[in-house]
């Protein structure tokens, strides 16, 4: 059923090339969801997405209905859940300068000519995002010229009756240029959590990491990157690998910071995280947000025998041991038990 919507939907494109994008075109993020060229594998690649996303989620977190309510819309996996959830171990988040709610600004911060990022709280795959950089995007009152381009303005035209944060734009380190550290964590039935993959998204064209072109699988344990995401999506499939046998510096310790972070979760249908991170200068890390991943961990089960069968034949299906105690830190990517009482 959910196919034939897709066929429809494309085939409604092609007379009306003007109507609203699906979720997985609508925003930035949609780079992860680009669809082969032929018609063929765009047919094979549209049935292994709507399969993932249904399978993919019933592995995870079977019939729990604020699992399947989260399918629809964030109700509790808000971008403010996951801040409260990272600061809640001390973990660095983009300062938030004020909030945008009942078409009236207030500010927490003074924003010193800081640059922006707006973001809609339950939104996703970077929908309702804005960064403005002050002097090209915004202006402050009291600035001569200011009229029409100050934050209370620009807010009121661009976010109208809707409730935004307002964030400050964190910067990489120079010498990495713009990221994203893709970390997926699994929780186990034992109720420990691991690292199962980390993926280094690579040379953005913009100040989001939605931007880039270019993906990578990293070693946990000795940070390398040691292949290419060429199979995410076509997006990626004929990319140049600059970054190959390269050590990407704040991998390890991003990732003891995102398991320690889904242990304090307590809502326990929350099996798999994807955490997205940040090296800024001097190596200090910035984490952005989680999400729920059901719609990630389907595409990185198949990376190697060893990450599907002791990683998620043991730890989810109905009939595993459930006991998987052992570090897989030899595949690319890794995981790594009880990262958290490592020091690294």
């Amino acid at each position: 059923m959910e196919l034939a919507k897709k066929a429809q939907k494309q085939l409604n494109k092609v007379f009306n090339p003007n109507m609203e994008a699906s979720w997985d075109e609508a925003g930035p993020g949609r780079v992860f969801f680009v669809k082969p060229d032929s018609v063929l594998a765009d047919w094979l690649w549209s049935f292994y997405l709507t399969t993932s996303m249904f399978v993919g989620q019933f592995w995870l977190a079977g019939t729990h209905p604020d699992a399947i309510s989260h399918t629809w819309v964030d109700t509790i996996l808000t971008k403010d859940f996951w801040r409260a959830s990272l600061e809640a171990l001390d973990a660095r988040v983009p300062r938030e300068l004020g909030r945008w709610a009942d078409n009236k600004l207030t500010l927490f911060h003074d924003l010193n000519k800081s640059d922006l990022v707006i973001k809609v709280p339950d939104s996703y795959l970077g929908i309702g995002d804005s960064f403005w950089n002050y002097g090209a995007d915004y202006l402050m009152d009291a600035d001569k010229g200011s009229k029409g381009k100050t934050l209370q303005e620009l807010l009121d035209k661009n976010y109208d009756g809707q409730e935004v944060l307002v964030l400050e734009l964190v910067r990489p380190a120079k010498h990495l240029g713009v990221h994203s550290l893709d970390i997926l964590t699994i929780r186990t039935p034992d109720d420990d959590v691991k690292v199962l993959s980390v993926i280094l998204w690579d040379n953005c064209t913009t100040s989001s990491s939605h931007s880039c072109q270019e993906g990578y699988m990293v070693d946990v344990e000795t940070e390398e990157v040691v292949s290419a995401a060429a199979w995410y999506c076509a997006a990626f499939s004929d990319m140049n690998t600059p970054r190959l046998g390269q050590k990407f510096p704040g991998v390890k310790k991003a990732c003891h910071q995102a398991v320690k972070a889904h242990k304090l979760i307590k809502e326990k249908w929350l099996v798999a995280v994807g955490w997205d991170a940040m090296v800024m200068e001097k190596d200090e890390l910035v984490f952005f947000e989680g999400n729920f991943a059901g719609a990630r961990t389907p595409r990185r089960v198949f990376l190697s025998a060893y990450s599907m069968f002791c990683a998620l034949w043991e730890n989810f299906w109905p009939f595993g041991s459930g006991n998987t105690a052992t570090p897989y830190a030899g595949m690319p990517g890794g995981i790594v038990a009880e990262t958290d009482k490592k020091e690294g």
